[in-house]
């Protein structure tokens, strides 16, 4: 009744379905990405520079390391979307340190200067944040 490849065609599918949920997750992640860090622009001239270049960049290195590794295109998505919501999400943590320091080179004063505490602690959440979401969006994008 059923073909010998029925269930390779519904693996091949669900994968095909999973690896599309990752590229609609990448490609929003880097959107956001780019819509926030294009608001840290201390001149106008700036914006789009830096709504464009950090996202496609930090893509763009994500698919040439794993590449160079031999790992496929969803290994790439999901590091990409991983790392850039990781780093949103540790940029809002630390929001009002940024708004601060953004303000003062913004007044023409320099910016403080970063202790390595703070430094750590910002790693620290970062690395949270990205086994947080990486193990939070496995789950849900899983094929």
């Amino acid at each position: 009744m059923f073909g010998s490849d029925s269930g390779a065609t519904a693996t091949a599918t669900a994968t095909a379905t999973a690896t599309a949920g990752w590229w609609v997750a990448a490609t929003a992640a880097a959107l956001v990405f780019g819509a926030v860090t294009q608001t840290w622009a201390t001149k106008p001239s700036w914006k789009l520079f830096l709504a464009v270049v950090p996202a496609l960049g930090g893509c763009l290195a994500v698919f040439a390391g794993t590449a160079v590794r031999g790992d496929g295109t969803r290994t790439a998505l999901q590091l990409s979307t991983v790392l850039m919501l990781a780093t949103l999400v540790t940029m809002a943590v630390f929001s009002r340190y940024i708004r601060r320091q953004s303000a003062l080179i913004r007044s023409g004063r320099a910016a403080r200067t970063t202790t390595q505490r703070q430094v750590w602690i910002f790693l620290f959440t970062f690395f949270v944040a990205a086994i947080a979401i990486g193990a939070g969006l496995d789950t849900l994008l899983s094929g």
